[in-house]
Formats: structure tokens, C-alpha cells, sequence
């Protein structure tokens, strides 16, 4: 006598669809979180290059990065595996391989927390004068912040994440709708003077800084083990969050070089 598993029901159906969601959306706002933060500052040094030089080489880092995150999504769809570039690495090529990937790897994310605790204590004196002669204390706090809620993690981690995000994207969003009435290209853009700088070299040069657009997207399928089902969530919340930074990243871009004082200024700035 064969015994046939029970269907799941309606409502299970939709508690698990509901459940897939939620972890999908949590993981765009984990992403949205790490690289946002990329769009406020640093992004326009890339200018010094010209407006045309540096958008190509931002629409060629954020294709790059698009496609890695749709091998990544069907990667985690089939295996989810959190051992991120040094765990792929070390499975495909082997050890000693996959150690430098992952010692690359470390000083990435070290250089970019450093980079970006430095921009931040750079910008909190806008509201906070007396802070300037102290940064450290915008760095300590900020890293006291961040590691208090990885520790106490669970529901508090994600809903203190997703408040983050949301505000932070919101952010974004307000400065380039709000500015899209100003935006005047011709005026501020420079012209035909300043769509390259420096030729291939300089372009070279700049290429790198686009990356500060979508750096560290990469790093979601880390998070296999602390979503419900890995294989539907991390796609989803990968890909959505890469096609949001793509759209911001392109709004920054154009709202940053029509705006005033627009280029050179604002390639130094």
C-alpha cells in the first residue's frame, strides 16, 4: 500500500508565500544598506575622467555587476551556499585559490568600512560643527550602533535594518525627484570640454570609482542560512536590489552633473 503525502493547504500555501516575500524584502533591505551609502559620496571623483567617460564606465561596472548578481542568483536558486567569493572559490579552483580569493576579498570590505567611516565623519560636521575636531566619535558611535543590533539580531536586526534602508533610499529618491526641476545639463554639464578628460588613461583610472554605485551587493547570498527558502529569496532579493541601485545610480549620475555648480566643481567636491 502506497501512502500519498497530504497537499499543503490554501493557507499554508500563502503563509509560505507570504514568508518568501518578507525574506525577500528583508535581503533588499540588507542590500540596499551596504551599498546605498556608495551614492551619497566618493561616486563622483570619477568625473576628474569627463561626464561621457565616466558615464560609460558606469554603465560598464553596473552591467558587470548586474551579471554577476544574475550568476549569483542562479547559483543560490540551485545551491545555497554562504561561503560567498572565498567559499565559490575554494569549491571550483581549490584551496590555495580560494584563500586569495578570500584574503581579496577581506581587504575589500575592510578598506570599504574604512572608506566609508571616513566620508562619514566628513559629513556629520555639516550638522554638527563641534564633531570636526572629534571624528572618531562619529566613527565609534556608528560602529558601536552597528555592532549592538548584529549582536542582539533576530527580529530587532532586520526591523532596525529595514527602517535603515528605507530611509536611506527614501533619501536618495527625495533629492532626485526634488531636483529634477533644476536640473539644466547644458548649463552645468560643461559641455563638449568635459565629456573626456585625460583620454583612455584617465578612463582607466575612473573605472574602479563606479564601482562605489553597487559595491558590496555581492555579498546577500552570504545570508542563505538566516532566510526561509534560500533558493527563491536570495534571486529575488539580490535582483531587486541591484535593479534599484542601477535606477538610483543612474538618477545620481545625471541629477549630480545638471545641478549647480555641475562640472568641474562638482568632480572635486
Amino acid at each position: 500500500m502506497k501512502v500519498e503525502p497530504l497537499p499543503p493547504s490554501r493557507s499554508d500555501v500563502r503563509s509560505s508565500k507570504l514568508r518568501i516575500a518578507s525574506a525577500s524584502f528583508n535581503l533588499w533591505a540588507v542590500g540596499i544598506t551596504v551599498v546605498i551609502g556608495g551614492q551619497y559620496f566618493s561616486w563622483n571623483g570619477g568625473l576628474v575622467a569627463g561626464t561621457v567617460s565616466y558615464g560609460l564606465a558606469t554603465f560598464f561596472m553596473g552591467s558587470a555587476y548586474f551579471c554577476m548578481c544574475l550568476c549569483m542568483a542562479e547559483m543560490s536558486s540551485m545551491v545555497p551556499f554562504e561561503g560567498g567569493a572565498f567559499g565559490l572559490a575554494r569549491c571550483t579552483w581549490g584551496f590555495y585559490y580560494g584563500f586569495i580569493v578570500g584574503c581579496c576579498e577581506s581587504i575589500q570590505y575592510i578598506l570599504y568600512v574604512t572608506c566609508s567611516f571616513v566620508s562619514l565623519g566628513r559629513m556629520v560636521p555639516t550638522f554638527w560643527p563641534w564633531i570636526n575636531d572629534f571624528p572618531y566619535v562619529s566613527w565609534a558611535i556608528s560602529y558601536v550602533v552597528a555592532c549592538v543590533m548584529l549582536i542582539l539580531g533576530g527580529n530587532v536586526y532586520w526591523r532596525w535594518n529595514m527602517a535603515l534602508a528605507l530611509i536611506s533610499v527614501g533619501i536618495v529618491v527625495i533629492y532626485i525627484v526634488g531636483s529634477l526641476p533644476y536640473v539644466d545639463i547644458q548649463a552645468h554639464g560643461g559641455g563638449s570640454a568635459y565629456y573626456t578628460i585625460g583620454g583612455f588613461s584617465n578612463f582607466m583610472l575612473a573605472l574602479p570609482l563606479a564601482a562605489w554605485y553597487f559595491v558590496g551587493v555581492e555579498s546577500l547570498n552570504r545570508l542563505c542560512g538566516e532566510v526561509y527558502e534560500p533558493r527563491i529569496s536570495i534571486p529575488i532579493g539580490q535582483m531587486s536590489c541591484i535593479t534599484t541601485l542601477c535606477i538610483t545610480a543612474i538618477g545620481v549620475f545625471f541629477v549630480g552633473i545638471s545641478l549647480d555648480p555641475g562640472m568641474p566643481a562638482i568632480a572635486t567636491a
